[in-house]
């Protein structure tokens, strides 16, 4: 099964990234303003692009989280991503995302690492200046 891996190194400390990956403030903030949820799932509405709806199925604060597509286009529903946070010791967090479960045969999987590259940007921004910029409208 394929998966995507990404890695960002984002100067805000781990317990701010935590909270734009686990509010629904923060997840408007870099994801989408059409971010709503309650903590157990996540849905993400884009204007003009498909819509997703994550389940929240494990939060070990701050440091690891993961999410099932339970909705979405195509081949998305059923997969994962497994974000990992590590606080650096000069304050800032390293977070690896790992977007698994994608059939053999899933050729949404390029279009969608292209898509991960843009949200991490967008996190990154949030996460380091706290003025929402969420990568998709």
């Amino acid at each position: 099964m394929p998966q995507l891996e990404h890695e960002t190194t984002i100067g805000a400390p781990a317990p701010e990234v935590w909270r734009a990956l686990t509010t629904v403030e923060g997840l408007r903030g870099w994801q989408t303003p059409g971010a709503t949820g309650d903590g157990v799932a996540w849905a993400f509405a884009y204007a003009g692009h498909p819509s997703f709806t994550w389940r929240v199925d494990e939060q070990s604060a701050p440091e690891r989280l993961v999410w099932t597509c339970t909705d979405g286009p195509g081949t998305a529903p059923g997969t994962t991503a497994l974000f990992r946070l590590t606080e650096l010791p000069d304050g800032r967090t390293r977070v690896e995302v790992v977007h698994g479960g994608w059939p053999a045969d899933a050729t949404a999987a390029a279009r969608c690492n292209t898509l991960w590259g843009a949200l991490l940007h967008a996190l990154t921004r949030y996460a380091e200046t706290g003025a929402p910029a969420p990568a998709f409208d």
